[in-house]
């Protein structure tokens, strides 16, 4: 069974963008879409996940609040949090390092993404 990675961006053409991109990591993954913060949180319920990529700017529950919520889920615990966001600006990578364990700017650069993707997943095997 493939691992699955949430997917948390309000944005389809990203999402799309995002998912294609998966097809071509190391290790074959299953996707789990979630358009809002609180698809994100239903998902996250009934879903173990292997990582979580998280976008800051969602049009109901901002990322931050979500990551720190799905955080305290009993079987998310020890799951890797990456943002992906535009909003990478000077100062913004250390507060992320607060939340999450990695991060990835907008617009998203393939051979970054896959590269990032990969080493999470062979971290966590």
């Amino acid at each position: 069974m493939s691992p699955k990675i949430l997917i948390v961006e309000d944005h389809l053409h990203n999402m799309r963008l995002m998912v294609q991109l998966l097809e071509d990591l190391e290790e074959s993954v299953e996707p789990i879409k979630a358009f809002s913060g609180e698809e994100a949180l239903m998902a996250a319920r009934v879903e173990s996940v292997r990582l979580v990529l998280m976008d800051i700017s969602l049009p109901d529950i901002d990322g931050l609040q979500i990551t720190k919520e799905l955080r305290t889920y009993p079987h998310l615990t020890d799951t890797p949090f990456i943002a992906v966001t535009a909003h990478a600006m000077r100062g913004d990578e250390e507060a992320f390092r607060g939340v999450f364990d990695d991060f990835i700017s907008k617009p998203i650069d393939a051979d970054e993404f896959l590269n990032k993707l990969n080493d999470w997943l062979v971290k966590t095997r």
